[in-house]
């Protein structure tokens, strides 16, 4: 986490973006099948990775939901290590609380 004190954390974010929270909550039954296939990448990563790029520079905060990245065990747990890191890039830190 920043060395920033988070009300300042909140405050940036929120005037420079949104104060917009987008959750993160991946479920493989509730996916388009362009999000599973036989390549190598997880779906789950694969899907990270879409919806970070869509949601970039337009809400103030990110918020993964743990319980659906662990029910998809070292996969779903590299995505949201990978995917945590990628939203915390740069002084705009977007991450707030993990899991439900």
């Amino acid at each position: 986490m920043s060395s920033i004190p988070w009300i300042e954390l909140v405050q940036h974010n929120t005037a420079k973006y949104s104060e917009l929270v987008a959750g993160i909550d991946p479920s493989l039954v509730d996916m388009p099948a362009c999000f599973d296939q036989d390549d190598g990448i997880p779906w789950i990563s694969r899907f990270v990775d879409f919806v970070l790029d869509a949601i970039d520079r337009q809400v103030g905060f990110v918020k993964f939901q743990s319980a659906y990245f662990e029910a998809c065990g070292l996969s779903g747990l590299t995505a949201l290590s990978l995917g945590m890191k990628r939203a915390k890039v740069g002084p705009d830190e977007r991450i707030t609380t993990f899991g439900e």
